[in-house]
């Protein structure tokens, strides 16, 4: 006798709360994480940008990124009480190293289930030291800061695709990882 089995599988979509703009692709999409996406506490700036439309207020976007980076990775080290140098790079660093320390899952571990929620968010520790890295090398690498710089200061169009990467695949989903970690009490 042969039995047949059918799973249907309906997937919701991702919810996106704490702002009342209407919905765009900046600050919204991100292949780093799961879940629905709190952008209560993102930088004020992030908030208007996701108003604007992209191909007519480029400059607006380009121009704040890094703005928005900084605050991120100042209010991370504020909150972590981790003093701060001159340097973004180096504070950017310095925050990536710290969130992986704080992250790692070990047997004499404190908060090991709040940790294992957050990986989890992250699809496993393997996908989040990957994403970290990658930042890592990014950071590490002198021309990413200074083209991050420079679009601050000699701002120009950058292609949609990647100011999307910028948005969406590096500032949303440190800022995530910051929340997370703050609203899971990992920060003492």
């Amino acid at each position: 006798m042969d039995k047949k089995d059918d799973l249907n599988i309906k997937v919701a979509k991702r919810k996106v709360f704490g702002h009342r703009i209407k919905s765009s692709s900046f600050f919204e999409k991100s292949n780093h994480f799961n879940g629905d996406i709190d952008l209560s506490e993102i930088s004020d700036v992030a908030k208007q940008l996701k108003s604007l439309n992209y191909d007519d207020k480029y400059l607006l976007y380009v121009i704040s990124f890094r703005a928005i980076l900084e605050d991120i990775v100042k209010k991370y080290l504020y909150d972590r009480n981790i003093p701060m140098v001159g340097n973004f790079k180096e504070n950017m660093i310095k925050m990536l190293v710290d969130m992986q320390d704080i992250l790692k899952v070990t047997k004499t571990s404190t908060k090991k289930d709040e940790k294992k929620r957050i990986l989890q968010k992250f699809k496993g520790y393997d996908a989040f030291n990957n994403f970290i890295a990658g930042i890592n090398i990014k950071f590490n690498s002198e021309n990413y800061d200074k083209f991050l710089h420079s679009l601050t200061h000699n701002p120009s169009k950058v292609d949609k695709d990647f100011a999307l990467e910028i948005a969406n695949d590096l500032i949303l989903p440190l800022y995530v990882l910051s929340k997370l970690m703050k609203d899971e009490n990992l920060f003492q």
